[in-house]
Parts: structure tokens; sequence; C-alpha cells
């Protein structure tokens, strides 16, 4: 597959492969992986979220990106959302 590289509108540099389907991350794929972050779009608030529970409720196949418009902050409750982050999960033998 031929890399392709532009600039989207906020400046960050995106590399596709031309010829190649990559979609979403899903639960499934992200699963002992990454751990899940949620961030409140209005107070700031930080919440790790519990990717078995996800993946037990919604499935493998489930898309990230939608966790975005359902989870909703349990300290201010905006109406705005959240935005749902992928987070290293700790690897001592990395330090």
């Amino acid at each position: 597959a031929v890399e392709s590289t532009s600039l989207d509108q906020r400046g960050i540099l995106k590399i596709a492969k031309i010829g190649s389907t990559m979609g979403a991350a899903t639960l499934g794929s992200v699963f002992g992986k990454y751990k899940l972050n949620a961030n409140c779009n209005d107070c700031g608030r930080s919440k790790e979220l519990d990717v078995a529970a996800l993946k037990d409720k919604y499935g493998d196949d489930f898309e990230i990106p939608r966790l975005s418009k359902m989870v909703k902050c349990s300290k201010c409750g905006s109406p705005r959302g959240c935005v749902v982050h992928l987070g290293n999960i700790y690897d001592p033998k990395m330090g």
C-alpha cells in the first residue's frame, strides 16, 4: 500500500495508506492493551472507563468514538458529553 500524508484543519499530520481500510478502534481491539479515559468537555474531570464492562455490554466490535456521545460527566452532568482517549497501560517491564 502507498502512504499519503496531509494536514487536517488543526495542522495535525494525518498518514493514510491508500488501498487499505482502517476503521476506528473497537473495544475488542483495545481490551488488555490500552485504557480508556473520558474527559468532560465542560468541567475537565477525567475518569478511567472500565473497558471490560463496556466490552461485555456493547460487544467487541463497538467503535470507541461512539462512546464520546454516550458518556456523561457524573460531576457536572454536562450535556456536551466527554472526549474519550486511549491511554497506555503501565508495563513494569518498560519502566
